[in-house]
């Protein structure tokens, strides 16, 4: 699928719900996968602890054309987190708006080559737009 990034309005904050990808070097044009997708948890921030991040991603140009981060994203980042070095990258389609827990608990279940060891279902999705 063609990509939807919209960055900075959709970023990686906790709970963004965004569509996974192949690498950049097979896929220049950032494509979309039309099957999988993923929803971030991170980790908080402060800001100087953010700061370097940024720096460390321009100095390893993996900032992709992108200007620093918002305000906006610097209050979410330092008081609900999320994954800031994937900003830009990938198309942000959705969040979590209820149940976040949920999810976080999810990301501690064991995995092997990056899937969960016991088969985690959804069960219920609710679509609502603003």
């Amino acid at each position: 699928m063609p990509a939807e990034i919209v960055y900075p309005i959709h970023f990686h904050k906790a709970g963004a719900l965004a569509a996974a990808k192949e690498d950049d070097d097979v896929n220049p044009d950032r494509r979309s996968s039309n099957t999988q997708f993923y929803i971030v948890t991170g980790k908080v921030f402060t800001p100087g602890s953010l700061a370097e991040l940024r720096q460390m991603m321009a100095d390893a140009d993996t900032v992709h054309g992108f200007a620093p981060f918002t305000e906006q994203q610097k209050r979410v980042y330092t008081k609900h987190g999320g994954a800031p070095h994937l900003d830009g990258a990938y198309t942000v389609f959705g969040e979590v708006v209820e149940g976040l827990g949920v999810v976080q608990s999810i990301g501690h279940e064991k995995t092997v080559d990056e899937k969960p060891v016991h088969r985690i279902v959804i069960k219920k999705v609710s679509v609502t737009t603003r």
